[in-house]
């Protein structure tokens, strides 16, 4: 090939001045074609007979393009013009020649198909050559007609031989692809009787599989074997037996149709494999044809022969199989159920109802078989329940029956079932019926299934009932039914496949109701351990324990009490479903009170036993439960089975019960459900150890009182009254406080009755309402031309709560503050105010609205150094119950309100002195250098409307801190001079004078400046 690509440039040098330029270049071009198809064939021929199929089709095949293409080449040559110089031409057709030749042998697979080649190519060229005028051209044309002659002649012998070979190989070769044919055939097939076997079996039935699940139809896969068939060898011979054989198969094969299929995979036992079932009734006519086929005498001998057999069947997809294996698996199982059955009278055949492999569906995973036809849901299913909907029927009722006579027992389940009385044995009863009648429904679906499982779950697993037992007595369900008098039917064999899928499927979903209250009793007890934590009030951690508690499905209700001074349990907190009846409890008979005395008639409830034990208790059934006989309307009506209380420690003793009232029998009983409750009641213990370490843990608080004041504050019976601030450097008006009043007829509730009883909801109730009145008063005032500031109680979680600063915001907005005015926010010291959770930024977004702050009650509880700088307090507001104690110790709280103001001053905060209810304490804290006073004595809180009046008739004060009119100035007056003779220790004459004479501030007044420098200067210290 490289050779003849070669010669092309040297042809094309000798011819180019003597051949038109496009003859040239056509012959080029065809050179190049032949040369690169003749390459390209030889490497095709190549690969194909490396392994070849049928080796003699490719030889003759690529000998005849090689005898073509010779005639080509030698077509070509000849068609050169004879005109041209002799040595030209000469030239030229042995190049040619040599082009061919060497295509020949390096091309040509062997060498007879190389000769074939050379003579084909060079016969035309010789031929001409021989016939032409010129004996030059004779000559040349007998040399190579000689060599071409000689060559053959020494090649055709071993050609005759080669071909001789060839066909012998041929001949072996077929001989060989018969045999393997016939192994192949061997291989597949059963020699006795000529039916595929297993192997071809599985083959067939993997086709089947897929062309069953593309085109929804359904798929029987039958195993039948003959019980007589070792007796007729045993009693006739083998060879009646294998004559039997053949004519069995051959009665078989005429049962079926054209999609059909059968196999024998050993002795009796045969597959047979129906396809393209488009109903499950055509299933019945195809087993009484194929028992018909087997049971017909078999004319063999003098006697004719009798044969029965048994049957398996297995369908896809009501099977969840994944492969051949698994469906053949179910057959033979079937197949083997049937041999064993006792009942020889029985049906011949019984069918697979559950998956080989007997696992449990996945949730989410039964509906379908590979996404396209219904499993236990949807017609197909109602069409396999339907004609045995009266055997479900009545195989439930004896299914009842055995539960009360056999099953509970064995299950031991006696201890929760003992728990219910006549009436309530009735209603488990019908929920019995209830549910199987769910599983056996015709329109049932998934969506139904789920939902009404899940809560089954829910309900077992709050009573304590396993999910062995419910799987013990849906198998007993399942017994009953095949016993039934019609189970001789097609149908009910083919309904139990879809109910024993139900059962599996209905397992599976109370599995997740199981588990859904694992997670939801999980959450609970963190959101507690939240609580526990985290509340700043007791009512919060009361409150929002029942509230959690209250809010699981299988709790009905839930209450927190406390015991009063008459060792009888009071309710602090109920869930809603009480809340609407039991704000007066104490005094109605439905609900009686609970006393924790041993010596009292009801002292063995529950809530008593827990209080006195200090142990969980419970009442695994209200009905049943003697010492709550009374409670026992109110449980029918409310929806209660049992209960379980739940004591609360706090110093080393029961503070507190919490009562869980449950809609199941039980109470909660099992390891996992007291661990639980255990966890709830350490965490709810240890909140409230906290808050009686810190002196928040609060007396009893009534929850007829909390409902109350909580009703009269979304009544809209908050009313604000305002107490002036004086300024005490001018005596005139400069604020208000707006303190909070709840309004019940004509009595007037201070926040000391209801604070300590509302829990964040309400505080912020409170405060929104509040803010929104007060600033509706300011604007009022406003048109009035007064333009106090307004001093309003933000509870400290207000700055953890966005909700404040919320609303804070939208009132702002709606109610804007006049100019000159501003809104401050007192925080209470007695309150426990993490300051480093707080950042800068949060209080820079309160004074962005304008807002300022105050420290309120400074001196009364939590307050710190650090605390008020690190918040950015613009006034500071002394605990008035300081100044109220200066009748019993005067020097004592003077010195510690100087040292508050002088604290104050020194951090750059301006501080207001409460509880000034003298003239004397307005002048004390005057002479202090207080900024503001507040108290009785300048003006008590006043409805808004008040203020205006009071503003016109009040007189400013006008005190001179020189001259105190007052004990209580005079001694503050005293106490500072006192503290300036402590300067005077370096003039130790003058200190004498003091000391000795007093510092009276009339004497003080009256003393001529001394005339010694030093003295003097002494003197203007002082």
């Amino acid at each position: 090939f490289l050779f003849s690509l070669a010669v092309v440039p040297m042809v094309m040098a000798l011819l180019w001045r003597e051949v038109p330029m496009h003859w040239l270049l056509a012959w080029l071009v065809l050179q190049v074609i032949v040369s690169i198809g003749g390459f390209l064939l030889f490497y095709f021929f190549q690969g194909q007979s490396s392994t070849p199929t049928r080796p003699n089709l490719w030889r003759q095949t690529f000998l005849l393009t090689c005898l073509v293409s010779g005639l080509g080449w030698g077509l070509l040559a000849l068609s050169f013009d004879p005109t041209w110089h002799p040595a030209k031409q000469i030239t030229l057709i042995l190049l040619l020649l040599s082009i061919a030749t060497t295509n020949s042998w390096l091309l040509v697979a062997h060498r007879l198909v190389a000769l074939s080649y050379s003579i084909v190519a060079g016969l035309p060229i010789t031929v001409w050559l021989i016939t032409s005028p010129d004996l030059d051209y004779q000559l040349a044309g007998l040399l190579i007609a000689g060599l071409g002659l000689v060559y053959g002649l020494w090649y055709l012998p071993h050609a005759y031989h080669n071909l001789l070979r060839s066909l012998q190989q041929d001949e072996q070769a077929k001989k060989l692809t018969w045999e393997r044919d016939a192994l192949a055939r061997q291989a597949k097939n059963d020699l006795l009787t000529g039916l595929p076997n297993r192997r071809a079996l599985e083959e067939h039935l993997a086709r089947a599989l897929s062309r069953c699940a593309n085109n929804q139809k359904f798929l029987l896969v039958l195993a039948l074997d003959s019980f007589d068939f070792k007796q007729i060898n045993a009693t006739r011979s083998y060879a009646t037996g294998d004559r039997v054989l053949q004519q069995l198969a051959d009665r078989l094969r005429e049962t079926l149709s054209a999609s059909d299929f059968v196999a024998r995979i050993g002795g009796a036992e045969f597959i047979v494999v129906y396809e393209s079932i488009e109903h499950l009734e055509e299933i019945k006519p195809l087993l009484e044809r194929l028992h018909e086929a087997v049971t017909v005498p078999f004319e063999i001998g003098e006697q004719p022969l009798q044969l029965d057999a048994h049957a398996g069947l297995a369908i896809y997809p009501l099977l969840e199989v994944s492969g051949v294996s698994e469906l053949l698996h179910a057959a033979e199982q079937a197949l083997d159920q049937a041999q064993k059955s006792p009942d020889k009278t029985a049906l011949w055949w019984k069918i697979q109802v559950s998956d080989p492999t007997d696992t449990v569906p996945i949730m989410g995973q039964i509906l379908t078989h590979q996404g396209h036809r219904p499993r236990i849901y949807g017609p197909d299913a109602a069409d396999l329940l339907n004609d045995v909907q009266s055997v479900c029927a009545t195989t439930t009722q004896r299914f009842i029956r055995a539960l009360h006579e056999d099953l509970f027992k064995r299950l031991q389940v006696q201890s929760i079932l003992s728990l219910f009385n006549t009436e309530e044995w009735q209603q488990h009863d019908t929920y019995l019926r209830r549910h199987m009648a769910m599983l056996t429904d015709l329109n049932l679906d998934q969506t139904r299934h789920v939902e009404y499982s899940i809560k089954a779950g829910r309900r077992h697993e709050t009573t304590g009932i396993q999910e062995a037992w419910v799987d013990e007595a849906y198998a007993t369900w399942e017994q009953i039914f095949v016993q039934h008098p019609g189970h001789l039917s097609l149908a009910v064999q083919l309904a139990r496949s879809v109910i024993k899928k139900r059962f599996a499927a209905d397992l599976e979903y109370q599995r997740a109701g199981r588990e859904e209250i694992h997670l939801e009793w999980e959450k609970v007890a963190a959101e507690i351990d939240n609580l526990a934590w985290r509340s700043r009030h007791y009512v919060d951690l009361v409150e929002g324990t029942v509230t959690v508690l209250g809010n699981l499905q299988e709790v009905v209700a839930v209450t927190q009490m406390r015991s009063d001074e008459h060792s009888v349990l009071r309710y602090e907190a109920v869930s809603d479903v009480f809340a609407a009846g039991e704000h007066d409890l104490s005094n109605t008979q439905l609900i009686p009170c609970i006393h924790v005395d041993v010596d009292h008639p009801r002292e063995d409830c529950p809530a008593g036993r827990a209080w006195r034990s200090g142990h969980i208790e419970r009442s695994p059934s209200v009905n049943l439960d003697p010492h709550l006989e009374v409670w026992k309307s109110l449980a029918k009506q409310r929806g209660i089975r049992s209960l379980v209380a739940i004591p609360l420690f706090a110093g080393g003793q029961v503070r507190s019960i919490l009562t869980l009232y449950l809609a199941y029998y039980g109470g909660f009983t099992g390891s996992e459900r007291q661990k639980l409750l255990e966890r709830i009641q350490r965490m709810l213990s240890m909140g409230m150890e906290q808050y009686l370490r810190t002196g928040k843990l609060p007396g009893l608080q009534y929850l007829e009182d909390r409902l109350r004041y909580i009703h009269l504050l979304d009544e809209g019976r908050l009313v604000m009254l305002y107490q002036p601030i004086l300024g005490l450097h001018n005596g005139k008006l400069a604020k208000v406080e707006a303190l909070a009043r709840l309004r019940r007829n004509d009595e007037w509730l201070s926040p000391a009755q209801f604070l300590p009883l509302f829990g964040k909801d309400e505080l912020f109730a409170l405060y929104r309402k509040g803010l929104e009145q007060a600033l509706q008063t300011l604007r009022t005032w406003a048109g009035q031309g007064l333009k106090p500031d307004l001093s309003i109680n933000l509870p400290p979680q207000g700055l953890d709560d966005s909700r404040y600063i919320d609303v804070t915001r939208q009132l702002l907005v709606s109610l804007p503050i006049p100019e000159r005015q501003q809104l401050i926010l007192e925080l209470l010291e007695t309150e426990d105010l993490n300051i480093y959770s707080h950042s800068g930024e949060m209080f820079m977004a309160w004074q962005e609205l304008g807002v300022s702050f105050a420290e309120d009650d400074l001196g009364s509880g939590y307050s710190s150094l650090a605390r008020l700088r690190s918040i950015p307090f613009q006034f500071v507001k002394v605990d008035q119950t300081l100044v109220k104690n200066f009748e019993k110790e005067p020097f004592k709280v003077l010195h510690l309100i100087e040292q508050l103001i002088s604290l104050a001053h020194s951090m750059g905060t301006m501080i207001v002195i409460e509880g000034l209810e003298s003239e004397g304490l307005v002048e004390m804290a005057t002479i202090f250098g207080a900024d503001f006073g507040q108290g009785y004595a300048i003006a008590k809180p006043m409805p808004a409307d008040a203020l205006p009046e009071w503003t016109k008739n009040h007189i400013s004060w006008h005190l001179d801190r020189t001259r105190p009119a007052t004990l209580p100035g005079l001694l503050a007056l005293f106490l500072q001079n006192e503290k300036r003779v402590t300067e005077m220790q370096d003039w130790p004459s003058i200190a004498r004078i003091l000391v000795r004479e007093g510092i009276h501030a009339e004497w003080f007044s009256g003393l001529n400046v001394p005339a010694d420098p030093s003295l003097q200067a002494a003197f203007h210290t002082l």
